[in-house]
C-alpha cells in the first residue's frame, strides 16, 4: 500500500495496472534497443576477428597479404555500411557502447591502412564519432603507437 496525495491508501497493484500498458511498451522498446546494441557488439567482435586474420600475419609474421582474408574483412565492412545506411549511429539514433567499441576497431583498421573508401556510410559515421566520442584522441594515440611497433 502507498499513500496517495489525498491521504488515502492506494494498492501498488492499482498503480502498476494503471501504467502497465505504458510500462510494457517502454520495456519492449528498451529490450529491442538493448538487443540491437548487443547484436552490434557481437558483430564488432567478428569484424575485428576478420581484420585481425588479414592484418596480423602481415605485420607480426611479415607474410604477404592474403587477398581472400582481405575480402572477408571488406565484406564485414560492407555489413557495417549497410547498418549505417540512413542512421547516425550503429544501433539507432543515440550514441551507444556499440559505437564506441566499433570506433576503436575502425580506428585500428584505418591506422593499419585498411581501405574504407568503398563504404561511405562507415566513413561518415567514423568522421562524426571521431569528433564526439570522449577519449577518441587517446585511443588514436594508442593505435598509432601500436602501428609503430609493427613498422
Amino acid at each position: 500500500m502507498m499513500d496517495s496525495p489525498s491521504g488515502s491508501r492506494v494498492p501498488y497493484s492499482f498503480i502498476w495496472s494503471k501504467n502497465m500498458a505504458k510500462m510494457i511498451r517502454s520495456t519492449r522498446n528498451v529490450q529491442k534497443k538493448r538487443a540491437l546494441v548487443n547484436q552490434r557488439l557481437y558483430f564488432e567482435m567478428n569484424l575485428y576477428a576478420q581484420f585481425r586474420d588479414y592484418f596480423y600475419p602481415q605485420f607480426a609474421l611479415k607474410l604477404p597479404a592474403n587477398p581472400d582474408l582481405k575480402q572477408k574483412a571488406d565484406i564485414q565492412l560492407g555489413y557495417l555500411n549497410t547498418f549505417l545506411d540512413g542512421e547516425t549511429y550503429v544501433a539507432g539514433e543515440h550514441l551507444t557502447i556499440a559505437d564506441i567499441s566499433l570506433l576503436a576497431s575502425i580506428t585500428t583498421m584505418d591506422v593499419a591502412g585498411m581501405d574504407l573508401d568503398r563504404h561511405p556510410n562507415v566513413i561518415r559515421w567514423y568522421e562524426h564519432c571521431k569528433k564526439i566520442v570522449p577519449g577518441y584522441d587517446e585511443n588514436l594515440e594508442g593505435a598509432l603507437a601500436y602501428m609503430k611497433f609493427y613498422n
